[in-house]
């Protein structure tokens, strides 16, 4: 995923300049940042950072904003708990697996891949773990994934996987667990 298309942000500190997906990975460092938008490339210096168009290569003079809210409310995104955040941010990450999925596969080879689409195929069970709202896009992503595996996708949620699956699991088998945060409790325990 190139910078136009994605939703990065950029730091800027005393002497350094930072890129990250997630704006709490960057604040423990700096709060000055840069929301690059669509159609936007970036060049990231010691001291500062260059925003140009795409389209005709002119710079773009962007001020940087200051973060002024606390960790938590950044990591909640301004809702009042990570259910809400998930659940409005659902249909972002939908189209993002949906494309991803997509080209997954005609990239496979290209992309190095081909060694996980292998792994999927050849796999006893094939497990997509999640929870809460991550285990609606595990059940969607199971579909994509099953097609492209072309075997049946077990979406499964995180808190019963040791339950139900466990005593079966072997080393034959694919599990691929699925957070929107990287935080989910469940998912840490497994």
């Amino acid at each position: 995923k190139g910078m136009a298309e994605s939703n990065k942000i950029l730091g800027l500190g005393e002497g350094f300049t930072c890129v990250s997906s997630e704006l709490p990975s960057i604040l423990p460092l700096t709060r000055e940042v840069i929301r690059p938008q669509d159609g936007e490339i970036v060049t990231l210096w010691a001291d500062h950072v260059e925003v140009r168009s795409v389209k005709d290569g002119k710079q773009i003079d962007r001020i940087p904003e200051t973060v002024t809210e606390s960790m938590d409310a950044v990591q909640k995104g301004g809702y009042p708990h990570f259910m809400l955040k998930e659940i409005h941010e659902q249909a972002q990450v939908a189209r993002e697996l949906i494309h991803l999925l997509d080209g997954m596969s005609s990239r496979a080879d290209s992309r190095g891949m081909q060694p996980l689409v292998e792994k999927m195929k050849n796999a006893r069970h094939l497990y997509l773990i999640g929870c809460g709202t991550s285990y609606l896009a595990a059940s969607v992503g199971a579909v994509y994934f099953a097609q492209l595996a072309g075997r049946a996708v077990i979406p499964v949620l995180a808190p019963q996987f040791i339950a139900q699956y466990a005593p079966a699991v072997s080393y034959e088998d694919v599990g691929i667990f699925v957070s929107q945060s990287g935080e989910t409790k469940d998912l840490h325990q497994l």
